[in-house]
């Protein structure tokens, strides 16, 4: 977020120097650089902003509109923002979803249900996870031992 080249250059020399403290290194070759643009994009800030508000994401329609906006978001996209689009994912997980259209709520669902998602999620997470799948067209057989039989 500093603007100034000679700013970053100034702050990494002070962060290199630090961390030389506690035995640490910055590895150059990972440091990135990003544009305030860059870096919303990245985080997806604009679709995020949907549930500005307090209670929006019980809203019908602002629900409805961050799915259709998200589940328009191809893939590779997802897979290359930060945390491979997962918050967006948390940010929905506790809206309220049982108010959106049938394929929608089943295509959305499908996405909580990827090994990427559940390996991350926590407890209440899982549980939230676990209550939607039963409310899907078809669900999956989640019990130990179920899948892949």
């Amino acid at each position: 977020l500093l603007t100034d080249p000679a700013e970053v250059e100034r702050l990494m020399l002070l962060l290199s120097r630090r961390l030389d403290t506690f035995s640490l290194r910055v590895n150059q070759k990972k440091v990135d650089l990003w544009t305030v643009e860059d870096l919303e994009k990245n985080r997806f800030r604009d679709l995020q902003s949907i549930f500005k508000e307090k209670g929006d994401n019980k809203d019908p329609v602002l629900v409805r509109f961050f799915c259709d906006q998200y589940l328009r978001v191809p893939l590779e996209d997802l897979k290359k923002s930060w945390n491979e689009g997962v918050p967006l994912l948390n940010r929905l997980l506790f809206a309220g979803l049982e108010s959106l259209p049938r394929r929608t709520f089943d295509r959305l669902i499908a996405r909580y249900l990827t090994d990427d998602y559940l390996l991350r999620a926590e407890a209440d997470k899982l549980a939230r996870v676990w209550a939607l799948n039963l409310q899907r067209s078809r669900p999956v057989d989640l019990r130990p031992g179920a899948i892949g039989e």
